[in-house]
């Protein structure tokens, strides 16, 4: 299965589980799944997190990054003129101007999360991977776009 497959089955999961204890009568309970969620959101190495809060006066339950260092990218220059040619095929896809990175986050396994400056929206994210090639140079993996809240 594919990783981006695994992380739409991961965050379908959690999101049930989320809604279902919202669902429940007591906030005691939703909070107690909220933070089990968000332990396991971290240890399947998500860079997100799940967290309620009040947008135009309702409670709302909504994706946020997790709190990461920030770090330069381990790709070299061709590696990196590389990754923006694949995040700006996504984002002009997505009817989105070419990318701007507005910040890149590490991840304690090394994979980075590239933050994108989107005025006129909240957070997207993409996750990249870095590998060795067999054949020489680096095997990238781009995992996104992701959107999240930014307060």
């Amino acid at each position: 299965m594919s990783s981006a497959k695994r992380s739409a089955i991961f965050v379908a999961l959690i999101a049930g589980g989320i809604l279902a204890a919202c669902a429940g009568t007591g906030t005691t309970n939703g909070g107690a799944n909220l933070e089990a969620s968000n332990r396991l959101a971290a240890a399947e190495g998500s860079p997100f997190r799940w967290r309620s809060v009040r947008i135009n006066g309702a409670e709302r339950l909504t994706v946020v990054l997790a709190d990461l260092p920030s770090g330069p990218t381990r790709a070299d220059a061709p590696t990196r003129r590389n990754i923006l040619l694949l995040i700006g095929d996504t984002e002009a896809t997505a009817g989105r101007p070419p990318p701007q990175i507005a910040d890149i986050k590490i991840l304690p396994d090394r994979r980075e999360v590239w933050l994108l400056a989107a005025p006129g929206h909240n957070g997207i994210a993409y996750i990249i991977a870095l590998k060795p090639s067999p054949q020489g140079g680096t095997d990238i993996e781009v995992s996104g776009s992701r959107g999240y809240y930014k307060d």
